[in-house]
């Protein structure tokens, strides 16, 4: 930590900077840190290394275990922990003097909770109208990788939530909406959004730039609008807040009320018949977008502009 923050960057870098130390710590630190999780996880659970070749033809109780084991690790080394490091040294007072870590209020958790829950129809169809985008001609290539990536992403997600179980529920809780909600936040939001805002001198502009990367990181491309509008509205809580639990709370409940519609399903507590199925599309998510621009609007008047050690121009 010290070493970083004596020879590579602090709080007085130039953003410039401290964006190109702060990718680098995250793509090289957490590349070998990943290499390094992945070798021992190999070692000590006796796996195969062709299963690396792919995840998603996973079968067995122990290959299952490895895959989540993997997810979390990739979470911890490529977000939590380079985010942390990056944060001790580019804060003035370190992780203790923490500003946009601070502990929230009743008032902005309540409207990031009702943020996240109006997002879910609108993530919905920006999700149907993004999968109506069909590549042909010139790109056929490139349709045949997207749709083949969806279709591994897919049966990878269907593995990690086919357990049974209370326990199985929490394990899969925590890969899929804990941590990445905290490691995703914290590097997104808390470092690269912040550090944007510094370098553009626009808050806006950091808010989208940085919800672009945030949605193409996923390398989902029948997911790049939903993830676009959950990083554009993430953006905004940390922008008008400043204050990093915001956000990671409304990433938190958006990713656990997918676990939870695929547990209760999983477990034929509800059925087809159970899902809300709109008969408008367009309609059906014109009210949710309505109240969660209400909610933004009171989130924004919440706050009086945000951190002034986020750098950002909020006007």
């Amino acid at each position: 930590m010290q070493f970083i923050r004596d020879r590579l960057i602090d709080h007085s870098s130039s953003p410039a900077r401290q964006l190109f130390v702060s990718l680098l710590i995250v793509a090289g630190g957490g590349g070998i840190l990943m290499m390094a999780a992945t070798t021992a996880g190999l070692w000590v659970s006796g796996i195969e290394p062709a299963i690396l070749e792919d995840l998603s033809m996973s079968a067995t109780v122990q290959e299952k275990a490895f895959l989540m084991y993997l997810l979390a690790m990739q979470e911890l080394v490529f977000f939590i922990i380079p985010s942390l490091v990056i944060l001790s040294a580019i804060e003035p007072g370190g992780l203790r003097g923490c500003s946009p870590c601070r502990a929230p209020g009743l008032q902005g958790l309540i409207l990031a909770v009702l943020a996240s829950l109006m997002l879910l129809p609108v993530t919905w169809f920006l999700g149907r109208l993004n999968s109506e985008v069909v590549l042909s001609g010139i790109f056929s290539g490139a349709s045949e990788w997207i749709n083949e990536k969806e279709e591994i992403i897919g049966t990878v997600f269907d593995l990690i939530m086919s357990g049974s179980g209370f326990v199985s529920f929490l394990t899969s809780l925590l890969v899929i909406a804990i941590l990445p909600a905290l490691g995703e936040e914290l590097l997104f939001r808390g470092v690269i959004q912040r550090i944007l805002g510094r370098l553009s001198r626009s808050g806006h502009a950091a808010v989208w730039i940085t919800a672009v990367l945030f949605s193409a990181v996923h390398l989902q491309f029948l997911g790049f609008l939903p993830r676009l509008a959950l990083g554009a509205v993430f953006g905004y809580m940390f922008l008008w807040s400043g204050n990093i639990w915001l956000p990671v709370a409304a990433h938190f409940i958006n990713n656990a009320v997918s676990v939870a519609g695929e547990f209760l399903r999983g477990q034929d507590a509800v059925t087809a018949e159970d899902v809300w199925t709109p008969g408008s599309e367009l309609l059906s998510a014109a009210l949710p977008m309505g109240l969660l621009i209400l909610v933004l609007v009171l989130m924004k008047r919440a706050y009086s502009g945000g951190s002034e050690d986020s750098g950002m121009d909020i006007k």
